[in-house]
């Protein structure tokens, strides 16, 4: 584009934000240049006039060239982008981070395609935004849908009528799928036609903002958005948060962090490590040492099993069964919130107390208890394998084991998703994907 250097000039002058000048730029004023070096139409700013500059403070709503997201860092909601982009799975947020109605203080404009690459104005928007005596207020004004009949789909709206700007817009569209004439009277006729259909969108557009200046009058003294003091939190994509009233009746952050996967991933690298100690093993035969290694390893791959399961069954409580869970079930052991929290979700068969993969589970928590809380007195020595005697700590932390708590901890987790309404978590259902994204 060309003249950005005006926007930024007008953004100055009158104290608005370069966002919201550009987006007023393109949705209302002559400032673009048809069938120019190939291009069906080009930006350049430099077109705006001193009338339309003056006009800029005063227009109040844009349709499809920005979303608003508010309390959450740019550097934050771009990482939540790009991780979701290539299929990461992420934290849910709970938080409505896409504004609706009065726009927090701490937002982020957020615009899909550059307008180097896309005019906004050829198309629609699920969001509009509306400037009201120095604030931004954003609303949902439409949903996309298919087009019976078409390859392309279109907006609905419960108070917009949208299908004259789609003819229009289609009108638009077998313009500029047209080749671009190399005969200079045939260029001028398809200029002359592409103005004249932009100025054609534009009276359409200008009966839909009116329409939706409406809306808001109507609807704005009725939205509320929470007033948070200070800026927004760090949030990780392993984070959800949601914004409430603290004790003072000041809003504040409140977040969850989902470190479960975190703890699947760390054991199934300790996993990993385990097995190649025991490779190594047998090719090197130094069988003592690499024992020790190999009890190391395993027991922090049992350990984080059980703390994934501890901390999912918690997050599954906390989320699911709040009428019970601080009262009853927050403060049971583990064993107890796995075989009560199915139970309380209507599925009381979830889980068999002798069967796999419960029983394996029990396996776990006992290894689990007896490698943070170990007993350091004299034990009897314990069977291994090819009928050797060890320690009672080998025979808990060794190879073997450390397979089966990782096997059991994805096994309870699908069992619970499959015997409840609780979807398989996304970090398990992908989780080789996630975990290559990860260093």
């Amino acid at each position: 584009m060309k003249g950005q250097t005006i926007i930024e000039r007008v953004s100055e002058r009158f104290g608005l934000p370069e966002w919201w000048v550009e987006a007023v730029a393109v949705e209302y004023f002559d400032c673009r240049k048809y069938l120019v070096d190939g291009h069906f139409w080009s930006f350049d700013f430099n077109m705006l006039t001193n009338e339309d500059k003056e006009e800029i403070p005063r227009k109040r709503v844009v349709v499809g060239s920005f979303i608003l997201f508010q309390n959450l860092r740019p550097e934050d909601l771009k990482t939540r982008m790009l991780l979701g982009m290539v299929g990461a799975p992420i934290a849910p947020l709970h938080a409505n981070i896409v504004a609706e109605g009065p726009v927090s203080d701490h937002y982020v404009p957020f615009q899909s395609n550059s307008i180097d690459d896309w005019d906004s104005k050829l198309g629609f928007g699920q969001y509009a935004q509306v400037s009201d005596d120095g604030r931004f207020y954003q609303w949902r004004i439409s949903e996309f849908h298919s087009v019976p009949g078409s390859p392309r789909g279109w907006y609905k709206s419960d108070f917009l009528d949208l299908e004259p700007l789609r003819q229009i817009n289609e009108e638009i569209r077998k313009l500029r799928n047209q080749p671009i004439p190399q005969d200079d009277d045939l260029l001028k006729s398809l200029r002359e036609n592409a103005s004249e259909a932009y100025a054609n969108l534009e009276r359409t557009r200008c009966s839909l903002r009116k329409r939706i200046l409406e809306y808001h009058e109507a609807n704005k003294r009725a939205a509320i958005t929470p007033a948070v003091t200070g800026p927004p939190a760090v949030i990780t994509y392993l984070d959800s948060f949601k914004i409430a009233k603290g004790k003072d009746g000041r809003y504040e952050y409140r977040i969850q962090s989902h470190v479960e996967p975190l703890f699947y991933r760390r054991a199934l690298e300790f996993l990993k490590e385990t097995k190649e100690i025991v490779e190594n093993r047998t090719r090197d035969k130094a069988e003592a040492i690499s024992i020790v290694d190999e009890i190391e390893s395993s027991a922090a791959c049992i350990v984080f099993c059980a703390l994934c399961l501890e901390t999912y069954i918690n997050l599954v409580g906390e989320e699911y069964c709040q009428k019970v869970w601080s009262d009853t079930y927050a403060r049971a052991n583990l064993a107890t919130k796995w075989i009560s929290i199915p139970y309380v979700l209507g599925s009381p068969d979830c889980f068999e107390l002798n069967s796999k993969p419960y029983s394996d589970f029990i396996k776990v928590v006992k290894w689990r208890n007896q490698i943070v809380h170990p007993e350091v007195k004299f034990k009897k020595t314990q069977p291994i394998q090819d009928q050797k005697q060890a320690s009672r700590i080998y025979s808990i932390c060794n190879l073997k084991n450390a397979e089966l708590a990782v096997e059991t901890t994805r096994a309870m987790i699908v069992r619970l998703s499959n015997k409840t309404p609780i979807k398989i978590p996304s970090w398990l259902e992908r989780f080789d994907e996630w975990r290559r994204l990860l260093p």
